[in-house]
Protein backbone atom coordinates (compact mmCIF):
# COMPACT_ATOMS: atom_id res chain seq x y z
CA UNK A 1 0.00 0.00 0.00
CA UNK A 2 1.50 3.72 -1.23
CA UNK A 3 1.30 6.45 1.29
CA UNK A 4 0.53 8.39 -2.18
CA UNK A 5 -2.87 6.52 -3.15
CA UNK A 6 -3.98 7.82 -0.08
CA UNK A 7 -4.75 11.46 -1.43
CA UNK A 8 -7.15 12.78 -4.15
CA UNK A 9 -5.28 14.42 -6.88
CA UNK A 10 -5.20 15.12 -10.57
CA UNK A 11 -1.75 13.33 -10.86
CA UNK A 12 -1.43 10.41 -13.07
CA UNK A 13 -1.49 6.82 -11.44
CA UNK A 14 2.06 6.36 -13.20
CA UNK A 15 3.34 9.43 -10.75
CA UNK A 16 1.81 7.61 -8.04
CA UNK A 17 2.98 4.45 -9.04
CA UNK A 18 6.76 5.88 -9.49
CA UNK A 19 6.86 7.89 -6.53
CA UNK A 20 5.87 4.31 -3.93
CA UNK A 21 8.39 2.93 -6.33
CA UNK A 22 11.31 5.39 -5.25
CA UNK A 23 10.27 4.72 -1.69
CA UNK A 24 10.45 1.18 -1.99
CA UNK A 25 14.08 1.19 -3.57
CA UNK A 26 15.58 3.40 -0.50
CA UNK A 27 17.98 1.69 1.26
CA UNK A 28 17.02 3.72 4.63
CA UNK A 29 13.85 2.87 6.57
CA UNK A 30 11.34 5.84 5.12
CA UNK A 31 8.09 5.67 7.43
CA UNK A 32 4.71 8.07 7.31
CA UNK A 33 3.47 8.55 10.66
CA UNK A 34 -0.29 9.99 11.22
CA UNK A 35 -0.70 12.67 13.93
CA UNK A 36 -2.08 10.59 16.19
CA UNK A 37 0.91 8.00 15.32
CA UNK A 38 -0.40 5.92 13.70
CA UNK A 39 1.29 4.48 10.51
CA UNK A 40 0.32 5.26 6.98
CA UNK A 41 3.23 3.89 5.32
CA UNK A 42 6.54 1.95 5.58
CA UNK A 43 8.73 0.90 2.94
CA UNK A 44 10.50 -2.57 2.61
CA UNK A 45 13.82 -1.33 4.68
CA UNK A 46 12.28 -0.09 7.38
CA UNK A 47 9.90 -3.44 7.80
CA UNK A 48 13.17 -5.38 7.01
CA UNK A 49 14.92 -3.36 9.82
CA UNK A 50 11.74 -3.75 12.42
CA UNK A 51 11.46 -7.36 11.34
CA UNK A 52 7.77 -6.74 11.04
CA UNK A 53 5.57 -7.72 8.10
CA UNK A 54 4.77 -4.54 5.76
CA UNK A 55 1.31 -4.89 5.18
CA UNK A 56 0.34 -5.59 8.58
CA UNK A 57 1.79 -2.51 10.29
CA UNK A 58 0.13 -0.19 8.58
CA UNK A 59 -2.64 1.33 10.57
CA UNK A 60 -0.50 0.25 13.84
CA UNK A 61 0.79 2.66 16.53
CA UNK A 62 4.34 3.43 15.55
CA UNK A 63 5.70 2.60 18.67
CA UNK A 64 4.25 -1.35 17.91
CA UNK A 65 6.65 -1.90 15.30
CA UNK A 66 9.49 0.79 16.44
CA UNK A 67 11.15 -0.20 19.18
CA UNK A 68 13.60 2.27 20.29
CA UNK A 69 16.46 1.36 23.02
CA UNK A 70 19.29 3.37 24.04
CA UNK A 71 23.03 1.81 23.97
CA UNK A 72 21.86 0.06 27.65
CA UNK A 73 19.01 -1.90 26.06
CA UNK A 74 16.58 0.28 28.03
CA UNK A 75 13.48 1.60 26.28
CA UNK A 76 13.88 5.15 25.16
CA UNK A 77 11.24 7.08 27.72
CA UNK A 78 8.58 10.02 25.98
CA UNK A 79 11.19 12.41 26.57
CA UNK A 80 13.97 10.46 24.70
CA UNK A 81 11.90 9.14 21.96
CA UNK A 82 12.53 11.71 18.81
CA UNK A 83 9.14 10.17 16.94
CA UNK A 84 7.09 11.72 20.07
CA UNK A 85 9.09 14.69 20.54
CA UNK A 86 8.68 15.93 16.95
CA UNK A 87 4.90 14.88 16.90
CA UNK A 88 4.60 17.17 20.27
CA UNK A 89 6.24 20.21 19.35
CA UNK A 90 5.56 19.59 15.50
CA UNK A 91 9.14 20.31 14.44
CA UNK A 92 11.77 18.46 13.03
CA UNK A 93 14.56 16.43 14.90
CA UNK A 94 17.61 14.65 14.65
CA UNK A 95 19.08 12.10 16.57
CA UNK A 96 22.21 10.42 16.52
CA UNK A 97 22.49 7.12 18.02
CA UNK A 98 20.38 4.92 19.10
CA UNK A 99 18.78 1.23 19.01
CA UNK A 100 16.04 -0.45 16.86
CA UNK A 101 15.60 -3.63 18.44
CA UNK A 102 13.95 -6.42 16.32
CA UNK A 103 10.33 -7.76 17.48
CA UNK A 104 11.53 -11.15 17.49
CA UNK A 105 14.08 -9.86 19.88
CA UNK A 106 16.87 -11.25 17.76
CA UNK A 107 19.34 -8.38 18.03
CA UNK A 108 19.48 -4.66 17.78
CA UNK A 109 20.25 -2.27 14.64
CA UNK A 110 22.04 1.37 15.47
CA UNK A 111 19.85 3.51 13.37
CA UNK A 112 20.44 7.65 13.02
CA UNK A 113 17.19 9.34 13.24
CA UNK A 114 15.66 12.36 11.30
CA UNK A 115 11.93 12.92 11.81
CA UNK A 116 9.86 16.00 10.20
CA UNK A 117 6.60 17.19 9.79
CA UNK A 118 5.38 16.50 5.67
CA UNK A 119 3.07 19.93 5.55
CA UNK A 120 2.18 22.47 8.19
CA UNK A 121 -0.98 22.10 9.71
CA UNK A 122 -2.12 20.74 12.76
CA UNK A 123 -3.39 17.36 10.54
CA UNK A 124 -0.23 16.77 8.72
CA UNK A 125 2.36 13.53 8.72
CA UNK A 126 5.34 12.66 10.03
CA UNK A 127 8.54 10.81 7.84
CA UNK A 128 10.69 9.25 9.92
CA UNK A 129 14.36 8.25 8.36
CA UNK A 130 15.89 5.49 9.67
CA UNK A 131 19.68 4.83 8.72
CA UNK A 132 21.64 1.57 9.64
CA UNK A 133 24.81 3.41 10.90
CA UNK A 134 26.32 -0.08 11.59
CA UNK A 135 28.90 0.38 9.12
CA UNK A 136 29.96 3.75 10.32
CA UNK A 137 30.42 2.32 13.70
CA UNK A 138 32.43 -0.43 13.20
CA UNK A 139 34.94 1.42 11.02
CA UNK A 140 35.15 4.19 13.79
CA UNK A 141 35.39 1.57 16.30
CA UNK A 142 38.36 -0.23 14.16
CA UNK A 143 40.05 3.45 14.34
CA UNK A 144 39.55 3.52 17.80
CA UNK A 145 41.22 0.08 18.26
CA UNK A 146 44.40 1.67 16.25
CA UNK A 147 44.64 4.95 18.14
CA UNK A 148 44.04 3.35 21.11
CA UNK A 149 46.81 0.64 20.42
CA UNK A 150 49.29 3.33 18.53
CA UNK A 151 49.17 5.82 21.71
CA UNK A 152 49.56 2.90 24.16
CA UNK A 153 52.64 1.70 22.26
CA UNK A 154 54.07 5.06 22.02
CA UNK A 155 53.79 6.24 25.32
CA UNK A 156 56.58 4.24 27.10
CA UNK A 157 59.07 5.67 24.69
CA UNK A 158 58.17 9.33 24.55
CA UNK A 159 58.29 9.20 28.71
CA UNK A 160 62.13 7.27 28.78
CA UNK A 161 62.74 10.28 26.12
CA UNK A 162 61.08 12.94 28.54
CA UNK A 163 62.41 11.17 31.72
CA UNK A 164 66.43 10.98 30.64
CA UNK A 165 66.28 14.66 29.03
CA UNK A 166 65.12 15.51 32.62
CA UNK A 167 67.90 14.04 34.06
CA UNK A 168 70.17 15.94 31.76
CA UNK A 169 68.34 19.28 32.64
CA UNK A 170 69.28 18.52 36.54
CA UNK A 171 72.35 20.34 37.64
CA UNK A 172 72.68 17.58 40.26
CA UNK A 173 73.48 14.36 37.16
CA UNK A 174 74.49 16.97 34.53
CA UNK A 175 76.35 19.69 33.40
CA UNK A 176 75.13 21.81 30.73
CA UNK A 177 76.47 25.38 29.17
CA UNK A 178 73.48 28.04 28.41
CA UNK A 179 72.59 27.43 25.08
CA UNK A 180 72.36 23.42 25.27
CA UNK A 181 70.17 24.09 28.27
CA UNK A 182 67.77 25.92 25.59
CA UNK A 183 68.25 23.39 23.27
CA UNK A 184 67.18 20.37 25.94
CA UNK A 185 64.17 22.51 27.27
CA UNK A 186 62.92 23.09 24.03
CA UNK A 187 63.02 19.36 23.87
CA UNK A 188 61.93 18.52 26.85
CA UNK A 189 58.92 20.77 26.30
CA UNK A 190 58.02 18.75 23.08
CA UNK A 191 58.36 15.61 24.76
CA UNK A 192 56.14 16.61 27.71
CA UNK A 193 53.39 17.65 24.87
CA UNK A 194 53.56 14.73 22.89
CA UNK A 195 53.68 12.48 25.69
CA UNK A 196 49.50 14.28 27.01
CA UNK A 197 48.87 13.69 23.08
CA UNK A 198 49.28 10.35 23.38
CA UNK A 199 47.32 10.29 26.96
CA UNK A 200 44.76 11.96 25.38
CA UNK A 201 44.42 9.83 22.34
CA UNK A 202 44.23 6.70 24.51
CA UNK A 203 41.53 8.24 27.06
CA UNK A 204 39.84 9.29 24.03
CA UNK A 205 39.75 6.35 22.50
CA UNK A 206 39.10 4.26 25.23
CA UNK A 207 35.98 6.35 26.19
CA UNK A 208 34.84 5.95 22.85
CA UNK A 209 34.98 2.28 23.03
CA UNK A 210 33.38 2.27 26.07
CA UNK A 211 36.33 0.75 27.59
CA UNK A 212 36.56 3.21 30.11
CA UNK A 213 33.83 3.00 33.09
CA UNK A 214 31.98 5.56 34.70
CA UNK A 215 32.13 5.67 38.71
CA UNK A 216 29.93 8.20 39.70
CA UNK A 217 29.93 8.84 42.99
CA UNK A 218 27.76 11.75 45.53
CA UNK A 219 29.79 15.33 45.69
CA UNK A 220 29.27 18.67 46.94
CA UNK A 221 29.79 20.32 43.78
CA UNK A 222 30.51 23.68 44.57
CA UNK A 223 33.21 23.07 47.22
CA UNK A 224 34.90 20.50 45.31
CA UNK A 225 34.95 22.88 41.71
CA UNK A 226 36.60 25.67 44.05
CA UNK A 227 39.12 23.42 45.15
CA UNK A 228 40.42 22.63 41.83
CA UNK A 229 40.25 26.19 40.92
CA UNK A 230 41.67 27.31 43.44
CA UNK A 231 44.73 24.62 42.47
CA UNK A 232 45.11 26.41 39.60
CA UNK A 233 44.79 29.85 40.91
CA UNK A 234 49.12 30.04 40.80
CA UNK A 235 49.10 28.96 36.65
CA UNK A 236 46.66 31.86 36.14
CA UNK A 237 48.05 34.70 38.29
CA UNK A 238 51.92 34.02 36.73
CA UNK A 239 50.40 35.00 33.77
CA UNK A 240 49.29 38.38 34.97
CA UNK A 241 46.15 37.43 34.80
CA UNK A 242 43.25 37.77 37.77
CA UNK A 243 41.56 35.04 39.38
CA UNK A 244 38.43 34.85 41.22
CA UNK A 245 36.12 32.27 41.88
CA UNK A 246 32.13 33.19 42.74
CA UNK A 247 28.42 31.77 42.49
CA UNK A 248 26.72 35.03 40.83
CA UNK A 249 26.91 36.14 37.50
CA UNK A 250 24.46 38.81 35.76
CA UNK A 251 24.27 36.40 32.63
CA UNK A 252 23.30 33.40 34.17
CA UNK A 253 19.08 34.35 34.09
CA UNK A 254 18.41 31.80 31.48
CA UNK A 255 20.49 28.96 33.36
CA UNK A 256 19.95 29.29 37.20
CA UNK A 257 17.48 31.09 39.40
CA UNK A 258 18.23 35.24 39.57
CA UNK A 259 18.02 34.67 43.38
CA UNK A 260 21.78 33.58 44.04
CA UNK A 261 22.52 32.54 47.68
CA UNK A 262 25.45 30.61 48.73
CA UNK A 263 24.54 27.04 47.44
CA UNK A 264 25.12 23.96 48.27
CA UNK A 265 24.90 21.59 45.14
CA UNK A 266 24.60 18.00 45.23
CA UNK A 267 25.49 15.89 42.13
CA UNK A 268 26.62 12.29 41.15
CA UNK A 269 29.67 12.45 39.12
CA UNK A 270 32.70 10.61 38.67
CA UNK A 271 34.91 12.98 40.07
CA UNK A 272 38.23 12.27 37.94
CA UNK A 273 36.29 12.90 34.82
CA UNK A 274 35.06 16.03 36.88
CA UNK A 275 38.41 17.09 37.71
CA UNK A 276 39.27 16.59 33.75
CA UNK A 277 36.50 18.54 32.51
CA UNK A 278 37.62 21.46 34.77
CA UNK A 279 40.98 21.40 34.39
CA UNK A 280 40.69 21.28 30.61
CA UNK A 281 38.40 24.46 30.68
CA UNK A 282 40.61 26.77 33.13
CA UNK A 283 43.38 25.49 31.11
CA UNK A 284 42.18 26.66 27.85
CA UNK A 285 40.61 29.83 29.31
CA UNK A 286 44.28 30.57 30.47
CA UNK A 287 45.95 30.07 26.90
CA UNK A 288 43.94 31.79 24.91
CA UNK A 289 43.74 34.92 27.52
CA UNK A 290 46.56 37.83 27.24
CA UNK A 291 45.15 39.63 29.97
CA UNK A 292 42.28 40.44 32.08
CA UNK A 293 40.36 37.91 34.45
CA UNK A 294 39.12 34.25 34.43
CA UNK A 295 36.57 34.00 37.17
CA UNK A 296 35.14 30.28 38.06
CA UNK A 297 31.38 29.83 39.35
CA UNK A 298 29.50 27.31 40.35
CA UNK A 299 25.55 27.62 40.34
CA UNK A 300 22.48 25.97 40.37
CA UNK A 301 18.50 25.78 39.66
CA UNK A 302 15.91 23.12 40.90
CA UNK A 303 17.30 20.62 38.05
CA UNK A 304 21.01 21.34 37.10
CA UNK A 305 24.32 22.28 38.10
CA UNK A 306 26.03 24.84 36.51
CA UNK A 307 29.84 25.23 36.28
CA UNK A 308 31.12 28.26 34.12
CA UNK A 309 34.39 29.39 33.58
CA UNK A 310 34.12 32.54 32.08
CA UNK A 311 37.83 34.87 31.11
CA UNK A 312 38.46 38.04 29.02
CA UNK A 313 40.81 36.40 26.18
CA UNK A 314 40.37 36.51 22.10
CA UNK A 315 36.95 34.92 22.00
CA UNK A 316 35.67 33.00 19.80
CA UNK A 317 33.64 33.81 16.32
CA UNK A 318 29.94 32.73 15.90
CA UNK A 319 31.04 30.46 12.83
CA UNK A 320 33.70 28.29 14.76
CA UNK A 321 31.48 28.13 17.91
CA UNK A 322 29.46 25.03 16.63
CA UNK A 323 32.94 23.56 15.78
CA UNK A 324 35.20 24.28 19.15
CA UNK A 325 34.32 20.66 20.64
CA UNK A 326 34.35 18.40 17.64
CA UNK A 327 37.89 16.34 17.71
CA UNK A 328 41.31 17.43 16.59
CA UNK A 329 39.39 21.56 15.68
CA UNK A 330 41.60 24.51 15.83
CA UNK A 331 40.67 28.10 15.24
CA UNK A 332 42.70 29.31 12.83
CA UNK A 333 43.69 32.54 12.72
CA UNK A 334 46.43 34.59 13.86
CA UNK A 335 46.09 34.84 17.41
CA UNK A 336 46.06 30.93 17.81
CA UNK A 337 48.60 30.03 15.34
CA UNK A 338 51.20 30.46 18.20
CA UNK A 339 49.36 28.91 20.66
CA UNK A 340 50.01 25.06 21.93
CA UNK A 341 47.10 22.65 21.44
CA UNK A 342 46.06 19.43 19.79
CA UNK A 343 42.63 20.00 19.64
CA UNK A 344 41.18 17.57 21.90
CA UNK A 345 40.40 19.45 25.15
CA UNK A 346 37.17 20.50 24.50
CA UNK A 347 36.30 17.59 22.57
CA UNK A 348 37.18 15.71 25.61
CA UNK A 349 35.17 18.09 28.06
CA UNK A 350 32.19 17.03 25.69
CA UNK A 351 33.03 13.51 26.00
CA UNK A 352 32.97 13.46 29.36
CA UNK A 353 30.57 15.52 30.44
CA UNK A 354 28.04 13.74 28.19
CA UNK A 355 29.01 10.51 29.34
CA UNK A 356 28.14 11.63 32.76
CA UNK A 357 24.48 12.89 31.35
CA UNK A 358 25.50 16.45 31.26
CA UNK A 359 25.94 19.04 28.46
CA UNK A 360 28.42 21.72 27.77
CA UNK A 361 27.83 25.00 25.42
CA UNK A 362 29.89 28.29 25.25
CA UNK A 363 28.67 31.92 24.67
CA UNK A 364 31.61 34.15 22.97
CA UNK A 365 32.10 36.99 20.72
CA UNK A 366 35.20 37.49 19.04
CA UNK A 367 37.62 39.66 21.43
CA UNK A 368 35.26 40.06 24.13
CA UNK A 369 36.67 36.71 25.38
CA UNK A 370 34.45 33.59 26.26
CA UNK A 371 32.23 31.90 29.10
CA UNK A 372 31.80 28.02 28.89
CA UNK A 373 28.91 26.68 30.57
CA UNK A 374 29.08 22.85 31.82
CA UNK A 375 25.51 21.59 33.20
CA UNK A 376 24.94 18.35 35.15
CA UNK A 377 22.01 17.18 36.86
CA UNK A 378 21.30 17.48 40.42
CA UNK A 379 20.44 15.40 43.38
CA UNK A 380 17.92 16.02 46.19
CA UNK A 381 20.24 16.85 49.92
CA UNK A 382 18.54 13.25 50.49
CA UNK A 383 19.54 11.38 47.69
CA UNK A 384 23.03 12.48 48.27
CA UNK A 385 22.75 11.73 52.18
CA UNK A 386 21.45 8.07 51.13
CA UNK A 387 24.34 7.37 47.94
CA UNK A 388 26.88 9.09 50.87
CA UNK A 389 25.89 6.37 53.42
CA UNK A 390 25.59 3.56 51.14
CA UNK A 391 29.22 4.14 49.38
CA UNK A 392 30.91 4.76 53.20
CA UNK A 393 29.12 1.43 54.55
CA UNK A 394 31.34 -0.50 52.27
CA UNK A 395 34.17 1.36 51.87
CA UNK A 396 36.36 3.81 53.94
CA UNK A 397 35.63 7.11 51.72
CA UNK A 398 38.61 9.10 50.19
CA UNK A 399 40.36 12.29 51.82
CA UNK A 400 38.33 14.20 50.26
CA UNK A 401 35.42 15.08 52.77
CA UNK A 402 32.82 15.78 50.33
CA UNK A 403 32.73 12.74 48.50
CA UNK A 404 31.78 9.61 48.75
CA UNK A 405 34.42 7.31 47.16
CA UNK A 406 32.39 3.73 46.42
CA UNK A 407 31.82 3.42 42.63
CA UNK A 408 28.45 2.21 41.69
CA UNK A 409 27.54 -0.78 39.02
CA UNK A 410 29.12 -0.23 35.76
CA UNK A 411 26.91 0.31 33.05
CA UNK A 412 26.94 -2.92 30.85
CA UNK A 413 26.41 -1.93 26.73
CA UNK A 414 24.44 -3.26 24.47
Amino acid sequence: MGIFSKKKTNASPVKFQASNAILDAIRDGIIIISQSGNIEYLNPASATFANFDQSEAIGLKYDSVVHLVDQDGSPVQNGQDPIATAIAKNQPIDSQCLYLAKTDAKGYIPVCLTVAPIDAGPATNYVVILRNIAKELKGEQERNEFISTASHEMRSPVASIEGYLGLALNPQTATLDPRARAYLEKAHESSQHLGQLFRDLLDTSNLSDNRIKLHPVPVEITTFVKSLADGMAPIIVAKGLRYSFGQSDPELAPVASSVQLSQVIYCSLDINYLREIVDNVINNAIKYTSSGSITVSVVGDKNEAVIIVADTGMGISEAHQDHIFQKFYRVDNSQTRNTDGTGLGLFIVKQRTEAMGGRVWVRSEEGQGSKFFIAFPRISTEEYQRQKLAATSTMAPQNNPNVASTPMTPVQNV
